[in-house]
This record gives C-alpha cells, structure tokens and sequence, in this order.
C-alpha cells in the first residue's frame, strides 16, 4: 500500500463531511479518477483541512495497476 494526500475542492470536503469525512461512493470517481479506482485500488480515505487552509483527502491506493 501507498500512502498519497490529493487536494480536492471545498464542496467535494463539505460532502465528505456529511458521509462521516469520508468519500461519497458516488463521488469516488470523479475525486480519484479510473486509473485509481479501477486499477490501483483506493482504500480508507479521509478529508482534512491543511494548515494552510488547503482541502485534501488521504489515502491508500495498492502498489500495482492488477
């Protein structure tokens, strides 16, 4: 597993709020894209906000595209 941080726009965290600051389901794809979702893997994500008042969410993703 690898461990990525993505930044993601404010109504994508405000949603993940709601869903226990979590990744809707349905928003999965559009966050992480086909490659990472498909491919890779994306496993236990979380929002945060960044000192610097950035929005990101962290990550797994699998270390090989099965």
């Amino acid at each position: 597993m690898v461990k990525e941080t993505k930044k993601i726009t404010k109504e994508v965290y405000n949603k993940a709020m709601e869903n226990e600051g979590r990744i809707p389901k349905a928003l999965e794809l559009e966050v992480f894209g086909d490659s990472l979702i498909y491919g890779y893997g994306v496993y236990g994500n979380k929002v945060r906000m960044t000192e610097d008042g950035e929005y990101v969410v962290d990550y797994k993703r699998g270390s090989t595209c099965d």
